[in-house]
């Protein structure tokens, strides 16, 4: 009767530790292969500067960034879009972000593009135009694949 409890304790424990400790490495793992998938921006570099020396209520937000295609296949980009801070959103100027691309891409290749966003800085120093980061948070891509009909 004695061994019997305690064999049961010991079994309802292990299969908890087991459960606990085997779940949370398992997802973790399956989230970081899946975050490996699709478009990924390892690098983008930007600068801030007035439009002009005569025009400092308007800056200009020059980006480059490389985009990375880690997809099996190659695929080609149409067009990308930054996604704006919340900072910089309601100063917006320029009224097309879209960036023509027109490329593929290999699988595995890279690709840099370059694009500029212009923001009203009227009434603002340049600590509070500082503080309105991070001016770009994402980038939209809109790509082109070919989807095969198994019939």
């Amino acid at each position: 009767m004695l061994k019997g409890r305690l064999c049961l304790i010991l079994c309802v424990s292990l299969i908890i530790s087991l459960s606990a400790i085997g779940c949370t490495k398992l997802g973790q793992e399956k989230d970081q292969a899946n975050d490996k998938t699709g478009f990924q921006i390892y690098s983008m570099s930007t600068g801030l500067g007035a439009v002009s020396n005569e025009n400092t209520d308007q800056h200009r937000l020059t980006y480059t960034i490389n985009l990375n295609n880690e997809n099996t296949n190659e695929t080609f980009i149409q067009w990308i879009e930054p996604v704006l801070g919340l900072g910089i959103k309601d100063k917006l100027l320029t009224e097309d972000l879209k960036v023509v691309v027109e490329k593929s891409i290999p699988s595995k290749g890279s690709i840099e593009i370059n694009g500029v966003v212009v923001f009203n800085t009227k009434g603002l120093s340049k600590q509070e135009i500082v503080e309105l980061e991070p001016f770009i948070t994402g980038i939209k891509v809109v790509s082109e694949k070919i989807v095969i009909i198994n019939t």
